[in-house]
C-alpha cells in the first residue's frame, strides 16, 4: 500500500500545476467517463463545478459524469475498464486493494468525512454512543456501520437496511439513519424536520469521502489525460467550496 500511496502523492504533486491546455475544437478533445457513487448530490459538487465552468476542456479533455445510485459498483466499472475514472470512498480503494484490484486514489476533497448518523433532536442523543433503543436505517456492507458495531453495544437498536430517502425518518420520532451531514441532514430540514448529525469521524471512523480513482494502468499509459482530469477536478472543487 505504502509504494501506492507515495505513487498517488507524487501524482497529485505533478497535477498541482495551474497550466491549462491551448484551446481546441471541443468536438476534437478525447472524452472520458466519470462515474459517481450515488446519486448526483452536493458531495460530487466540485466534479459538476469543473463540468460547468469549462476546467475539464481548458485542460484538453470532455468529460461525462455519470450518475449512480445504491450499492454502485464503483470498484468494478473502474477495474474493468468500463469507465476511466470513478468516485468512491478511500476505504473502499484500500479494500479493493487488499484484493489485488489495481485502482488508485488520485485526490480527495474533503479533510474530514461527512458520513453521519441522523437522529431527531427530540430524541435527547447527542451522542453515536449513546444510540440504544432505536430503529437504525445503515447499509450493512460499507465498512463504517461494521466500526460502528464493533465499537458500541447499540442496545435494543434495530438495524435496518438504509432507505435513500429521509421518509421514514420524518414519519417515525424514533428513527435514525446514515447519512452526509450536507445532504440527507438538509433535506430532512428542509420538509419540516428535526435533524441533528452526528459525525462518524468524531468517533474515530475518519477515511477520505468521495475520492476520484482510475487504475494503475490508466495512470502509466494515459498519464497527461489523469494530471489533466485531476488539474481540473481540483480546480472544480476550489471553486464549488
Amino acid at each position: 500500500i505504502i509504494p501506492t500511496l507515495l505513487a498517488s502523492l507524487l501524482l497529485f504533486i505533478a497535477c498541482s500545476s495551474e497550466k491549462e491546455q491551448p484551446q481546441t475544437n471541443p468536438n476534437a478533445l478525447p472524452k472520458v467517463q466519470l462515474a459517481l457513487n450515488w446519486f448526483p448530490e452536493a458531495e460530487h459538487g466540485g466534479f459538476y463545478a469543473a463540468q460547468v465552468h469549462g476546467y475539464y476542456k481548458k485542460q484538453g479533455v470532455q468529460v461525462e459524469i455519470l450518475g449512480g445510485g445504491p450499492n454502485a459498483p464503483i470498484i468494478q466499472r473502474v477495474a474493468t475498464d468500463a469507465v476511466a475514472f470513478g468516485v468512491t470512498n478511500a476505504d473502499d480503494v484500500l479494500y479493493a486493494r487488499a484484493q489485488q484490484v489495481p485502482v488508485v486514489a488520485l485526490m480527495a476533497p474533503y479533510q474530514i468525512n461527512p458520513r453521519c448518523i441522523m437522529v431527531h433532536e427530540s430524541s435527547g442523543i447527542k451522542d453515536i454512543a449513546k444510540i440504544e433503543n432505536i430503529t437504525l436505517a445503515m447499509s450493512q456492507r460499507p465498512a463504517f456501520s461494521h466500526y460502528l458495531r464493533w465499537k458500541y453495544p447499540l442496545t435494543g437498536v434495530n438495524i435496518v437496511p438504509y432507505p435513500g430517502n429521509v421518509t421514514q425518518f420524518l414519519m417515525d420520532d424514533n428513527f435514525a439513519q446514515q447519512g452526509y451531514i450536507f445532504s440527507e441532514s438538509f433535506v430532512a430540514k428542509s420538509k419540516g424536520g428535526d435533524p441533528l448529525s452526528l459525525l462518524v469521524a468524531d468517533i474515530g471512523f475518519n477515511p477520505y469521502a468521495s475520492v476520484l480513482i482510475a487504475t494503475e494502468e490508466t495512470i502509466s499509459t494515459k498519464t497527461e489525460l489523469v494530471e489533466a482530469v485531476v488539474r481540473a477536478s481540483v480546480k472544480g472543487w476550489a471553486q464549488y467550496l
